[in-house]
């Protein structure tokens, strides 16, 4: 045989070898894709299951997702998935790619020792921590609107310096005065957690003043919103009903009577947090709040929703840091979040639901708002892009992803997820018309004039601030 022929045979060989390796490596993730399918679908009907290639978060909701993590941990034991692996990885086929190792994005990296206890719990123990105190709740909540009040502006000063408080609603509001904001994440682990690619790169924004609810607009608020401005069915479906054939039915916080008048359901708080709602229920009731024509609810240009800037600043304060009360880690007494995946699966009922009241002094930032990390993800009036830290666009003056995409994002975490999810940098997107039974939000509001009036901050109908109290 001539060096040639030797030459050709060999290449032949290597090529053969090649093609089998290729075609076993196939095997392997066509198999574990049909795992990861079986465990994400299970329970579903064929009719709802989702495609391989399909977002999961545009179909499930966290509560939904949760549940197929914990079936995905069952069925890849070996791999000890981490809390945050459907979210990090939300198509079938990418979970596949990232069980056969093909997958660079940051989760998928090898962590050193001091960083993968904190990726793998995603918790601190804690036992015998001291309960959150309870702050005044503000809100109005008469079901038959009874308590609608009539001033020249909508929102009116408190004595507490920077506090005010919103006519239409009564939401207490902060007003954050100009700043130049760092948004995102630079490319270092905070706090045992590594940034995901559309946290990334950390930037400026230069924001203009802004009032921002000092808490999630509640159930009984949203109520009283229904029952004043009355809308039609269809629209109801969009905002916050759910078609009969959903099973999460059951978890809708109100119910109608038989005078079309909604309230709570029995064992709901007036003070949780609203859930179940669109971006679209979120965005009239921001309109509507703000003295604005609430039909317009579709258009991102006419949103009182904050922008993902104007949500991080006011999560995270002056400085970068993991979690809004800074880089420590963790643990039930600063926030609600997941600590027990294994929960989820015995609730009923919505009365059962893991959550707490608004006025609860838990996800506090350093300007004083609560739930900026936990008990329910909050919409914000972006559109999701991926990689839109990256774009010049992030870095304008009070930027915010206008294009006119399907997905809007949401912020902050829930009790359905680990706390990793309630970084300040954390970002998603969902379905505009996604309804969640952990995702609620909050309004902002345009900065007063300095000769803004002042309410009579003594009053009955006027508290002064939102400031710790043992109020039920």
């Amino acid at each position: 045989a001539t060096p040639l022929s030797l030459s050709v045979s060999f290449l032949l060989h290597r090529r053969s070898r090649l093609a089998m390796a290729t075609s076993k490596a196939s095997r392997v993730f066509e198999d574990i894709a049909g795992r990861v399918s079986r465990a994400i679908n299970k329970g579903f009907p064929e009719e709802n299951a989702c495609e391989r290639s399909e977002n999961i978060m545009r179909r499930r909701d966290s509560m939904c997702i949760m549940f197929a993590a914990r079936e995905l941990k069952e069925a890849f034991a070996e791999d000890d998935l981490s809390p945050r692996f459907v979210f990090d990885h939300p198509t079938i086929d990418s979970m596949a790619n990232s069980l056969c190792g093909n997958c660079d994005c940051p989760s998928c990296a090898e962590v050193d020792d001091e960083l993968s206890e904190g990726e793998s719990q995603g918790v601190v123990p804690e036992h015998g921590h001291t309960p959150p105190t309870v702050a005044e709740f503000t809100q109005l909540v008469a079901m038959d609107g009874s308590e609608a009040e009539k001033h020249d502006a909508i929102y009116a000063r408190l004595r507490c310096a920077g506090r005010f408080r919103r006519s239409t609603d009564g939401m207490q509001c902060l007003l954050l005065p100009d700043a130049i904001a760092w948004i995102g994440s630079g490319t270092m682990a905070r706090c045992g957690y590594r940034p995901l690619p559309c946290e990334m790169p950390c930037h400026e924004v230069r924001l203009s003043s802004f009032l921002i609810d000092v808490e999630p607009v509640s159930v009984g608020a949203y109520a009283r919103f229904l029952n004043i401005v009355r809308p039609a069915e269809d629209v109801l479906s969009e905002w916050c009903v759910l078609d009969d054939c959903d099973e999460r039915r059951v978890f809708m916080p109100l119910q109608q009577g038989d005078d079309g008048a909604w309230s709570p359901k029995p064992g709901v708080s007036v003070r949780w947090p609203m859930i179940l709602v669109s971006w679209y229920g979120a965005n009239a009731y921001s309109l509507w709040a703000n003295g604005h024509d609430w039909r317009a609810y579709r258009d991102a240009r006419t949103s009182f929703l904050p922008t993902e800037a104007q949500w991080e600043y006011a999560a995270r304060g002056k400085t970068v840091k993991a979690f809004p009360w800074g880089d420590e880690p963790p643990v039930p007494s600063l926030l609600q979040v997941s600590w027990n995946r294994e929960r989820h699966d015995d609730k009923t009922t919505v009365d059962q639901l893991n959550l707490v009241d608004v006025n609860v002094e838990l996800g506090v930032s350093e300007f004083g708002l609560r739930h900026m990390a936990g008990n329910v993800w909050q919409w914000c009036r972006d559109a999701f892009e991926q990689d839109f830290y990256c774009s010049p666009r992030a870095s304008e003056p009070d930027a915010w992803c206008d294009n006119p995409l399907e997905q809007k994002s949401e912020r902050g975490g829930s009790w359905v997820g680990p706390a990793c999810l309630a970084r300040t940098s954390y970002r998603r997107g969902r379905a505009a018309i996604a309804k969640g039974r952990c995702l609620g939000f909050r309004c902002v509001g345009q900065a007063p004039s300095a000769s803004a009036s002042t309410s009579d901050a003594g009053s009955n109908d006027a508290p002064t601030c939102a400031s710790s109290s043992s109020f039920p």
